[in-house]
């Protein structure tokens, strides 16, 4: 973690589970005190752009904490800070698709939520994609996969069929970086 800019008074830890530590910190801003919650996580996130034939590979699953099924690139985290984001990229797409890459590098990398959270996600794009076999997490609700062209998934986009800030964050860096 980066040093404050402001003098830290307080620091605690609130909460931690396997997954997220919470902490409360007070900190003095101009001779006041202002409170920050914040969620740090101990590994940082991968967001997979798999491109085969100028079409992105997609997958549509069900996500428990809003109850919907969207379409969303593969993604998930490091096994622990500091692990290479391809590393990460490998074993979530292997797992998610059943599909290896050939070529797979970073095009991007974000913060998630800063006024919330330290995590930071990485965005990967993964070409010369090859079928294998999928090895989900029993908690992995994925109903379908499939390839989508370029426009397709722009307007899948304007039209809400890819509704999370990281998948749009990582199909705009796909698409900035092709100019797409």
């Amino acid at each position: 973690m980066r040093n404050s800019k402001y003098p830290i008074v307080s620091s605690t830890q609130d909460y931690q589970n396997a997954f997220f530590t919470v902490r409360h910190e007070q900190v003095d801003i101009k001779g006041k005190q202002a409170d920050f919650y914040v969620v740090e996580k101990d590994h940082d996130g991968v967001w997979i752009v798999p491109v085969q034939n100028e079409k992105i590979l997609l997958i549509k699953q069900y996500r428990q904490h809003i109850r919907e099924t969207a379409w969303e690139v593969v993604a998930g985290g490091s096994a622990h800070k500091g692990e290479d984001p391809l590393i990460g990229a490998k074993r979530e797409l292997v797992e998610e698709t059943g599909y290896t890459a050939s070529d797979m590098r970073v095009i991007g990398t974000f913060y998630l939520v800063p006024g919330l959270s330290d995590m930071i996600g990485h965005v990967v794009v993964a070409h010369n994609l090859h079928t294998g076999t999928q090895h989900r997490e029993f908690s992995e609700d994925i109903s379908a996969q499939s390839f989508f062209d370029f426009q397709e998934v722009q307007t899948m986009i304007r039209d809400g069929k890819i509704v999370d800030a990281m998948s749009i964050t990582a199909l705009h860096y796909f698409f900035l970086q092709n100019n797409v």
